[in-house]
């Protein structure tokens, strides 16, 4: 957050961030820092939350809008597909740890929530003439027509295939799919147990896989951030599954 604020210097020589020399990107939130906007917020916010008791649940809300403001702002983070990403998932999280029951009106209101999100950015975009990728977007849709959008998915679409063949992130995204897919259609006693003891971090999860699914869908390289995302719902779920065994073990004994 800070180091949008500041220009994404840090971003920028990062080993971990995007690659100006091969023009991947030039400015801006990186979709390998993307994932992790995606994820860590929401669970460091659902450990905040599960073990301080008295953290006011609207101070969740203000910090969401700050990441979001600075992840999406075409001056500081320029990252469309986090905005989406982010508007999705922090909005879903604030609904669960608000109680709110979902249902179709609600699933709904956020994707309209997002796409409100995305045009006010837009609007800003063009307005102080920053001319990031989201405002040329927007100025080629004006000009060329919906085409343009079929053909941005379609780049996207094929920029995820390439991906998917070359690059070490796809190992991560499918160890993901794997492991939070056995947790979904046959979840071992410690995932239920997860839900039960630790309600706010499951919240958390929740809200971080639909994160990864949206991010995946959106972005032109969705398998990235996708799988950086994952690595906070992976680890902390292995670990407190294995910390749940050893406890279990040590009772037993």
């Amino acid at each position: 957050v800070v180091d949008c604020i500041f220009g994404t210097y840090l971003m920028k020589n990062n080993i971990m961030s995007y690659d100006a020399i091969v023009g991947a990107r030039y400015y801006g939130v990186g979709n390998e820092y993307e994932g992790v906007s995606i994820a860590s917020p929401i669970f460091a916010f659902a450990i905040l939350l599960n073990y301080n008791k008295k953290l006011p649940k609207w101070s969740i809300v203000i910090a969401s809008i700050v990441i979001l403001i600075t992840s999406a702002y075409p001056t500081m983070g320029a990252n469309v597909g986090g905005a989406i990403s982010q508007t999705a998932a922090y909005l879903l999280f604030i609904m669960l740890i608000f109680d709110v029951k979902l249902d179709f009106k609600k699933v709904v209101l956020i994707g309209l929530s997002v796409v409100g999100v995305v045009g006010a950015f837009a609007f800003l975009d063009i307005v102080s003439g920053s001319e990031s990728h989201l405002g040329l977007f927007v100025q080629q849709i004006l000009l060329n027509g919906p085409s343009t959008i079929i053909q941005t998915f379609a780049r996207k679409i094929g920029m995820n295939v390439k991906l998917a063949q070359t690059s070490v992130w796809v190992n991560i995204l499918l160890a993901g799919i794997f492991i939070i897919g056995i947790f979904i259609i046959k979840p071992p006693k410690q995932f239920r147990m997860i839900a039960k003891k630790y309600p706010m971090i499951f919240k958390g999860f929740i809200a971080s896989m639909v994160g990864c699914i949206v991010t995946l869908l959106v972005n032109d390289s969705g398998i990235v951030a996708a799988s950086t995302a994952s690595i906070y719902i992976l680890i902390p779920i292995i670990i407190i599954s294995i910390n749940m065994l050893v406890l279990e073990n040590k009772d037993n004994d």
